[in-house]
């Protein structure tokens, strides 16, 4: 005679289907739940408003599995190694400021979810947010208190909001991109100099130089390191990135970022000629690279709006630096 199992006859998980659990937790334990990845700064990590957070998304997103980024990583060292392969695992990434303010990590975890089209949202009032600004603070060290966040228009439906944004497809490699920016600084800087100013290209790029630029039989010449941004700009500002072994102490040149309108094939209204000594003090040392965000906005005021310049004034303003050179 065949044994029937105690219980009745089982469903998924092991409850039985006359069981008084709730059909929304039946559901979540019967498959796979998402996987959300929980960024705040460092400071809040073990606190209250961590915990509080955590439980929240629980009740928002039944049967998730929530990666609280700031207690999941040895050390900084491991959190810079593997951030953007969680990102790239996780549903989501949700966040949330301390004191109305994310740190500069908290902004990097941002960065590397849009680019790779992971829905981004914004917990706040035990709510979830996909609008925001984010207004960055003029301070010298940038970690701790990068940018100041407030939620913008109304919340958001949870399982709306694991929907994927399809990502755009790249069109060029990276490598042919930065050629044709570096064109068309070339042809801005002989064109509106009237043919007063010489490029040249090494042959070589060795140590991180691009351009050569003089004034006509001249001898004195400016060493340029061309960096083109054409990606995500958050209304605000742009972020660009300098490996340090092309910027070392000793070898002066200019930093030269160029904010690129892919579609109009033509740089945007400002660019950032920046020297090197200055941007090595200024920007914010990650890894094995400088990392900085400019203030696109024409009444910024941020610590790079001494050396941000109308596009089409490129010319004139590397004329005076070799004529002082």
């Amino acid at each position: 005679m065949r044994r029937s199992r105690p219980g009745g006859p089982r469903g998924a998980a092991g409850n039985t289907l006359n069981s008084p659990q709730p059909l929304r937790a039946l559901m979540a334990s019967s498959s796979k739940g998402p996987r959300i990845y929980l960024s705040h700064p460092k400071p809040a990590h073990g606190s209250a408003t961590a915990a509080g957070a955590r439980r929240t998304l629980s009740c928002l997103f039944p049967g998730a599995r929530v990666l609280d980024a700031s207690g999941s990583f040895r050390s900084s060292e491991a959190w810079l190694a593997n951030y953007r392969a969680e990102i790239a695992k996780s549903s989501a990434l949700v966040f949330f400021p301390r004191q109305g303010t994310i740190s500069y990590g908290v902004h990097c975890e941002l960065v590397a979810a849009g680019d790779r089209g992971v829905p981004t949202l914004l917990l706040s009032g035990g709510r979830l947010f996909d609008t925001w600004s984010l207004s960055t603070l003029d301070r010298r060290h940038q970690w701790a208190r990068f940018a100041r966040v407030r939620a913008r228009g109304g919340p958001v439906d949870p399982a709306a909001a694991l929907r994927r944004r399809p990502q755009p497809a790249r069109v060029f490699p990276s490598g042919a991109l930065g050629r044709m920016i570096e064109n068309r600084m070339i042809e801005y800087l002989i064109v509106l100099s009237g043919g007063r100013l010489v490029v040249y290209r090494p042959e070589s790029d060795f140590e991180g130089t691009d351009l050569h630029v003089s004034l006509r039989h001249e001898r004195a010449v400016l060493k340029v390191q061309v960096k083109g941004n054409t990606g995500h700009r958050e209304g605000r500002y742009q972020r660009v990135q300098v490996p340090a072994a092309s910027i070392p102490e000793g070898d002066p040149k200019h930093i030269l970022f160029v904010d690129y309108d892919l579609k109009a094939a033509e740089p945007r209204r400002f660019v950032w000629l920046v020297p090197s000594e200055v941007y090595r003090a200024k920007a914010n040392k990650i890894g094995a690279y400088y990392k900085a965000s400019l203030a696109i906005k024409p009444t910024a005021a941020d610590k790079w709006v001494d050396y941000r310049y109308n596009t089409r004034d490129i010319a004139w303003v590397v004329e005076e630096l070799l004529k002082r050179a």
